[in-house]
């Protein structure tokens, strides 16, 4: 892998990816729409072209060496609640962008990496775990704009790859996430609600960077599926989280619509990952018993 360009370095799975590239001596470029880090460059999804960062960070004169580069995106308008209700300017990052730079992509012929996501399905059907075959069926706003770049990429540039993500969790207890915000309720709070019959697959972070930059390196195309085969109903992660925590709340698991979301919500999205086992042979993942017990150690130290 010679060059890199990682847009959404910012985001919680792109900062897993930027730290793993660094450490593997990958020349990477990264993106954000208000750069933290200073050698990233800024590019915002909804109004900028990504060729002007290809320009400025030397990528552009690098391809014209003939020299790959290749791209991962994790840009995305995301937010379960917040895309149905900011739904124009949603779209326009969803959509309008993606489908923008993709397009500047596949004409310089960068080999590229987008994240799509288990909500392309209801989960309602019975039909889990999921093959990348599977008909999508989204019940909410990002799931349906993911599905919607998916079908663009499959008939616009099927050279391009796609991983289909679960829910990733961290073992770094501060940042957004599943487990730090557990943990933070957790010391106020002695009941936990969580939506009835929702399967997911908590997946380590580090590992889908890993497999990530590995599909590139093969350079794989098409879907695959990338997520811990280990799944289980959201409350009982949360129980067996609370539990290993030392803490005595308590976890109820309740009808979606006990919730008032704007829209519903996927129930069980398991996805087979047979085909990623195939490409990648050695392909393994972290357990969640042990993404918690160095969660715990790290916030202990």
């Amino acid at each position: 892998m010679e060059h890199l360009l990682l847009v959404g370095a910012s985001s919680f799975i792109g900062g897993e990816i930027y730290k793993q590239a660094k450490e593997q001596g990958i020349h990477i470029i990264g993106t954000a729409t208000k750069p933290k880090n200073p050698e990233w460059y800024p590019f915002d999804l909804a109004e900028d072209d990504i060729t002007e960062v290809l320009a400025a960070s030397g990528l552009m004169d690098a391809l014209k060496r003939g020299e790959e580069v290749q791209t991962i995106v994790t840009a995305f308008y995301c937010g379960n609640e917040r895309t149905v209700t900011n739904l124009p300017f949603a779209e326009r990052v969803n959509l309008w962008g993606t489908q923008q730079m993709l397009d500047r992509f596949h004409a310089l012929g960068i080999h590229t990496l987008w994240f799509s996501t288990e909500h392309i399905f209801s989960g309602r059907d019975g039909l889990a775990p999921y093959t990348e075959e599977a008909l999508s069926c989204p019940v909410f706003a990002y799931g349906r704009h993911k599905a919607e770049i998916e079908c663009y990429i499959k008939e616009k540039m099927p050279e391009m790859l796609i991983y289909r993500l679960s829910q990733n969790i961290d073992v770094n207890p501060v940042g957004i996430q599943i487990l730090s915000e557990v943990y933070e309720r957790q010391k106020t709070e002695k009941h936990f609600r969580s939506i009835k019959g929702q399967i997911i697959s908590p997946t380590y972070i580090g590992d889908t960077a890993k497999w990530a930059l590995e599909g590139l390196r093969r350079h794989l195309s098409g879907i695959y599926h990338c997520a811990n085969p280990e799944y289980m109903e959201r409350a009982d992660f949360v129980r067996r989280f609370l539990k290993a925590l030392g803490s005595d709340a308590t976890v109820e698991a309740v009808p979606v619509e006990t919730f008032g979301f704007k829209e519903g919500r996927p129930l069980d999205t398991r996805m087979s990952i047979e085909k990623l086992k195939k490409a990648i042979p050695e392909l393994s993942f972290h357990s969640v018993n042990w993404v918690f017990a160095e969660f715990i150690r790290r916030q202990k130290g």
